[in-house]
C-alpha cells in the first residue's frame, strides 16, 4: 500500500487586516526615502539558473543553496518561507516556477541590495523572464490511478476531486479548499448543477494583501458510475511578497503569473467538468517600481478553459504596489484589483506556515517528502486487519473559535482496487492532542488490497 502524505493547506477563515498611515506634505525628494525591507541578506544572491538544456527553475528550498551554491547553507532551514538575499534575478528566457508542491504557504523574498549600491534607483531585483506562481488546472475525468489534488501556487488552496456519486453510493465531487472554494458536484448552485464543480467564488482579504494569502480552489465534477471520476477542480493561484531596500525592476519581457488553474474536462464544455480556481496575490514593495512588465492574474476556468461563461469563471487576482517613486506602467492582465500605497512593512509573518501530515502507517515511519506515486511505495503494509494512522501537525491550533473548538483532521484515501475512504470524527479520527507548535491525531482503518494514495487537511478558524 502506498499513502502519499503531502498535505493540504488548511481551510481558514481570514479576517482582513487594516493598515493606517499618515500622509505629510515635505519638501525633499521622492528618491531621497528609504524602506527597509528587513532582509539580512545572508542568503546572498540569487539568480534563477537552469540546468543544461532546460529553462526552468524549480523554486524547492529544500535544494537551493545559499549563492547557488552546494558548499553553503539552504536558503530556508527554517521552513517559514521567508528568504533573506541580496539580489534576485530572473534572467530573459527563463521561467522561475513556484508551487505548493515544495512551498508550504506565501512566498516572501526580502532584498537587501548591495553594500556598492548607495542610490534607491539602484536595481536590486530584476526580472526580464518569468516567475509563475499559477495554480495547477484539475485532473481530467480518468479511472482512480490519475486522480489527485491539483496543487495551488505556494500560499493558494487545492482544488477539490472528482467524484463518482450516483446519488445513493460513491463519492461525490469534492469541494475546492479555501474560504470561498467551489463547491463540489452535484450541488443545487444556479448554472452549476447536475455533474459539473462549481468554480472558487470570491478573493480573500483585503486589497492590502495584509495578510498575505492566495486563491481558493475549484470544486471536483462528477460522473454517476463507479470506477470513473469527474475532472477535477482547479488550484488556486499563489500568493507572493517581493520587498526590496531597491528599486524593482521589471522589464518589458518580465512576467508573473499567479493565474488559478483550469478546471478538468470530459467532453469540453458538457458535463462532468471540475470548476476553476481564483487566481492569487502579487505584492511589490520597494522605495521606486519601475519598468513596464506584465502581471498576470487570470482566473481558473471550467473544462480546462473550454468553458468561457461568465458564471463559470473563477475570480481574477489582486495586486499591491508600493513605492515612493512609482516609476512602473506595469499591464496588469484579466482585469485583476490592484491598489497603490507607499512602503510601510514587508509585514512579514512571525511563525512559519502550518504543516499537517501523515507521519506513520501501522507503525511506519513515513518520508517528510513522500513520492506519491502508483509506481513505488512509501509505505509497505502486510495486514488485513485495521491499522492505525498517526496525522502530525506543527503551527496548528489545537482548538480555535469562541466555542474553542477542537481541530479534528480529515484523511482522503483512494485507491486503484476500492472505493475513496473518507475518514473523519465520524470514522474515529481523533482531534489534535499538544499545543500550537506539535500535536498528533489518530484513526484506524482497513485499507483496500493494491496501491493507495491520499492526503490530509483540516479546518479552523483564525480570528
Amino acid at each position: 500500500m502506498q499513502t502519499t502524505t503531502r498535505k493540504l493547506l488548511n481551510r481558514k477563515t481570514l479576517l482582513g487586516t487594516g493598515i493606517a498611515g499618515l500622509a505629510l506634505a515635505t519638501t525633499g525628494i521622492a528618491s531621497a526615502q528609504s524602506f527597509d525591507s528587513g532582509s539580512s541578506g545572508d542568503d546572498g544572491a540569487f539568480v534563477a539558473t537552469p540546468e543544461p538544456g532546460k529553462t526552468e527553475v524549480e523554486f524547492d528550498p529544500r535544494r537551493i543553496h545559499r549563492n547557488n551554491d552546494p558548499n553553503q547553507p539552504l536558503i530556508d532551514p527554517e521552513r517559514d518561507n521567508v528568504f533573506h538575499f541580496t539580489t534576485f534575478t530572473v534572467p530573459a528566457g527563463v521561467t522561475l516556477r513556484m508551487s505548493a508542491r515544495w512551498t508550504n504557504g506565501p512566498v516572501y523574498i526580502l532584498v537587501k541590495g548591495l553594500p556598492t549600491m548607495l542610490k534607491n534607483d539602484d536595481i536590486a531585483v530584476r526580472v526580464t523572464g518569468t516567475i509563475n506562481l499559477s495554480g495547477e488546472d484539475g485532473a481530467d475525468m480518468t479511472h482512480s490511478a490519475n486522480r489527485g489534488p491539483a496543487f495551488p501556487g505556494p500560499g493558494g488552496y487545492y482544488g477539490g476531486l472528482g467524484g463518482n456519486w450516483d446519488g445513493t453510493t460513491g463519492s461525490r465531487g469534492q469541494n475546492g479548499l479555501g474560504p470561498f472554494g467551489g463547491l463540489g458536484a452535484p450541488n443545487n448552485v444556479a448554472q452549476h448543477d447536475g455533474h459539473r464543480g462549481q468554480a472558487a467564488q470570491g478573493l480573500i482579504g483585503g486589497p492590502e494583501l495584509v495578510p498575505l494569502v492566495g486563491g481558493s480552489g475549484g470544486g471536483g465534477g462528477n460522473y454517476p458510475e463507479f470506477r470513473w471520476y469527474g475532472g477535477g477542480g482547479g488550484g488556486g493561484g499563489g500568493a507572493l511578497l517581493i520587498s526590496s531596500n531597491r528599486q524593482i525592476y521589471i522589464d518589458t519581457t518580465g512576467r508573473i503569473y499567479a493565474g488559478g488553474g483550469h478546471g478538468g474536462q470530459y467532453d469540453g464544455c458538457g458535463s462532468y467538468f471540475g470548476g476553476g480556481g481564483a487566481a492569487g496575490s502579487v505584492r511589490l514593495v520597494a522605495p521606486i517600481l519601475a519598468g513596464d512588465g506584465q502581471l498576470h492574474l487570470r482566473p481558473g476556468l471550467a473544462a480546462r478553459g473550454n468553458c468561457t461563461n461568465a458564471p463559470w469563471s473563477a475570480p481574477t487576482g489582486r495586486v499591491r504596489l508600493e513605492a515612493f517613486q512609482n516609476n512602473q506602467t506595469y499591464n496588469i492582465q484579466y482585469g485583476a484589483a490592484s491598489s497603490h500605497g507607499s512602503p510601510l512593512s514587508s509585514f512579514v509573518p512571525a511563525t512559519p506556515p502550518p504543516v499537517l501530515r501523515v507521519s506513520s502507517v501501522d507503525g511506519q515511519p513515513v518520508a517528510a517528502n513522500p513520492t506519491g506515486s502508483f509506481d513505488l511505495a512509501d509505505v509497505t503494509i502486510n495486514d488485513s486487519g485495521a491499522v492505525e494512522i498517526t496525522i502530525t501537525a506543527q503551527n496548528v491550533p489545537v482548538v480555535s473559535g469562541p466555542n474553542n473548538t477542537p481541530t479534528v483532521p480529515t484523511l482522503y484515501l483512494f485507491s486503484l482496487e476500492g472505493k475513496d475512504l473518507v475518514l473523519d470524527a465520524s470514522k474515529g479520527m481523533t482531534a489534535l492532542a499538544g499545543n500550537f507548535a506539535n500535536s498528533t491525531a489518530t484513526v484506524s482503518a482497513v485499507l483496500p488490497p493494491g496501491f493507495s494514495r491520499g492526503y490530509v487537511r483540516a479546518s479552523w478558524t483564525v480570528p
